[in-house]
C-alpha cells in the first residue's frame, strides 16, 4: 500500500500540482491534499487500527472514502488528457514537419495553456461522479434472476431455486439494520436453499457480530451453506469461524453436504489466501469428493479465479462472489484480468456453469457502484 501511494501522490503532484500558476500557499495546499489522498489507506490504520476495519465513525469513513474515490477517477481523467495533448503536439509537430518547420522536441512536454482550466472541470468532475458511485454503492442490492439449465441435473432438483448472498462486508456501515433489510428480501423469495459465499464482515467486534447473527433468520427449505472469503482472514478468522459454528450455521471448509431428496451436494472450499494467512488452503479435490454418482455437485468458492480446477474435476456449477462485478465499467475489464476472465455474470468453463455474483453490499474502502449495481442472486435449476 506505501508503494501504490508513493506512485499516486509523485502522480498527482507531478501532473496536477506543479503545473498550478497560484499563489504557493495554494499549491502547497493541494500538494498535502494529494498526500492525503494517496496515503488514505496507511491514515485510516493509524486513525482506527486496520485500513479493511477502521474503527472510525460513518461520517469519517464516508469523507475519505469520498476523497480516494475522487481521486482515483481524476487520475484516470488526467491520463486522458495527457494523452490528449500529447496526441494534439504530435500532429502539431508532424503538421510543422510537413511545411517544413524546424521541429522543436520542448513542444511535446510544453504545457497547454488550457490544461489547469482542464484539471479545474475534471476535478470538480471527479467528486460528482463520486458520490453519485457512493450513493450506488452503498443502497439496498437488486434481485437478479438466472436460469442455470443442464441435461444431467437430477429430476428431484427441477425448479428449484438457490439464493446466493456474497460480499456483505459487514461494518460501521452495512450494519444490523441494513443486513437484517438484506435478510428480509431474501426471505421474501422463498428460495429452496441459501448459499453464502463469503467476506461476511470487516471487524469482530460485538456489533458486527451481532449483524452477523440476523443471518440466522434466513429460512430455506433444504438448508443455508457458507465459505470463508479473503476478508475473515484479515478480520479475525477463528472468531468468525467460531461464530457462525455456535449460531448453527458451520461454514464448509473443503467439504460438502448432502440433499438427498434432491440429490444434491453443496460443496465448499477455503479461500486461496489462506495459506498466507497460515489457515487450511483450498482443496478442490476433497470438497468435491463423494460415494455418489448420480449427484450433481454445486461447488461454493469465493473468488472465481480458480474455476477451471473444480471444472477439470467434474464439478456441475460453481457459485463465486469476490469481484463486486468490477465496481465500475470499464475498470471491471481490469477486475477481470486479475480474476482469471471472470468478473459478473454466467459463464461456462468446460462443462461446468460458473455463476458470478457482482456482490451484495460493498467494502468501505472503495464503497462505488457505476454500471455495476449490487444484488441477490436467485438461480433457478433446470433440466433441459
Amino acid at each position: 500500500m506505501i508503494f501504490i501511494g508513493i506512485v499516486v501522490f509523485a502522480f498527482l503532484l507531478w501532473r496536477a500540482v506543479l503545473p498550478l500558476k497560484c499563489r504557493p500557499a495554494l499549491k502547497t495546499a493541494a500538494g498535502a491534499a494529494a498526500f492525503l489522498a494517496a496515503f488514505k489507506f496507511k491514515i485510516v490504520q493509524l486513525l482506527g487500527g486496520h485500513y479493511f476495519a477502521p474503527d472510525l465513525p460513518p461520517g469519517v469513513i464516508l469523507f475519505s472514502a469520498w476523497i480516494f474515490v475522487t481521486v482515483f477517477i481524476f487520475m484516470f481523467l488526467l491520463i486522458i488528457t495527457d494523452t490528449f495533448f500529447l496526441g494534439l503536439a504530435c500532429g502539431e509537430a508532424l503538421y510543422g514537419a510537413y511545411r517544413k518547420k524546424k521541429f522543436d522536441p520542448k513542444a511535446l512536454l510544453r504545457q497547454h495553456p488550457l490544461l489547469n482550466k482542464v484539471h479545474a472541470a475534471e476535478l470538480i468532475t471527479a467528486g460528482i461522479v463520486a458520490v453519485f458511485g457512493m450513493i450506488c454503492g452503498l443502497t439496498l442490492p437488486g434481485v437478479r434472476y438466472v436460469t442455470v439449465s443442464s441435461p444431467t441435473l437430477p429430476r428431484e432438483a427441477e425448479g428449484k431455486t438457490i439464493a446466493v448472498l456474497t460480499d456483505l462486508h459487514v461494518d460501521n456501515l452495512n450494519n444490523k439494520e441494513k443486513i437484517s433489510k438484506i435478510v428480509a428480501m431474501t426471505n421474501a423469495l422463498s428460495p429452496d436453499i441459501v448459499c453464502l459465499l463469503g467476506d461476511f464482515s470487516d471487524g469482530v467486534k460485538k456489533q458486527h457480530l451481532d449483524a452477523l447473527t440476523v443471518l440466522t433468520k434466513l429460512r430455506a427449505r433444504y438448508g443455508v451453506y457458507g465459505v470463508v472469503g479473503n476478508h475473515e482472514y484479515y478480520s479475525g478468522y477463528k472468531i468468525l469461524t467460531d461464530h457462525f459454528a455456535a449460531l448453527g450455521m458451520p461454514l464448509l471448509a473443503n467439504e460438502n453436504r448432502l440433499i438427498p431428496e434432491l440429490k444434491l451436494r453443496i460443496c465448499g472450499v477455503t479461500d486461496q489466501y489462506a495459506a498466507k494467512f497460515g489457515e487450511l488452503p483450498p482443496d478442490f479435490e476433497k470438497a468435491l469428493r463423494c460415494p455418489e454418482k448420480d449427484v450433481w455437485r454445486i461447488l461454493l468458492c469465493h473468488g472465481p479465479k480458480t474455476a477451471r480446477i473444480p471444472a477439470a474435476l467434474g464439478a456441475d456449477l460453481q457459485l463465486s462472489g469476490h469481484t463486486h462485478g468490477g465496481m465500475v465499467l470499464g475498470f471491471d475489464r481490469v477486475v477481470a484480468a486479475a480474476n482469471g476472465g471472470f468478473v459478473r455474470g454466467s459463464y461456462k468453463v468446460g462443462k461446468m456453469h460458473l455463476e458470478v455474483s457482482a456482490g451484495t453490499c460493498m467494502w468501505n474502502g472503495f464503497p462505488v457502484r457505476l454500471g455495476c449495481p449490487a444484488e441477490i442472486l436467485l438461480i433457478t435449476l433446470k433440466r433441459r
